[in-house]
């Protein structure tokens, strides 16, 4: 055998089982990113190729943990940054308008609010 094809250096692969049938990922980061695209639902199995036993996606400790960021990360923050984009266009349309002293205004209203998204996005991540 080659050391490309050995077993110790192939990785490891992953079973998923749903209604559609089964599919094969070839890593762990694989099924994460199918996982978080909504590929793959909680309650389809997954199992480690060459393993007997299937169980519930959603119970593996990595994913679980990331089904709840994407859950809390939907839509929190969605109003802040609709909320950006109007204080952005008045600030532009004051600038053009000549009033830089309220554009510069907003402009710093701007600044808390990406401030604020950062930190709601950062709390999300960790």
């Amino acid at each position: 055998m080659s050391e490309s094809t050995s077993p110790a250096k192939r990785s490891v692969r992953y079973e998923v089982r749903s209604e559609g049938g089964v599919m094969t990922y070839d890593t762990l980061l694989h099924v994460e990113q199918a996982y978080m695209a909504g590929w793959i639902a909680p309650e389809d199995e997954i199992r480690q190729e060459g393993d007997t036993d299937w169980r519930p996606a959603g119970s593996l400790p990595q994913l679980a943990g990331m089904k709840k960021a994407e859950s809390s990360f939907k839509g929190g923050y969605i109003p802040w940054v609709v909320a950006v984009l109007i204080l952005s266009i008045a600030a532009l349309v004051l600038w053009i308008k000549g009033s830089w002293q309220l554009a510069l205004m907003v402009a710093i209203l701007i600044t808390f609010t990406l401030f604020k998204i950062t930190r709601m996005v950062s709390r999300i991540r960790h």
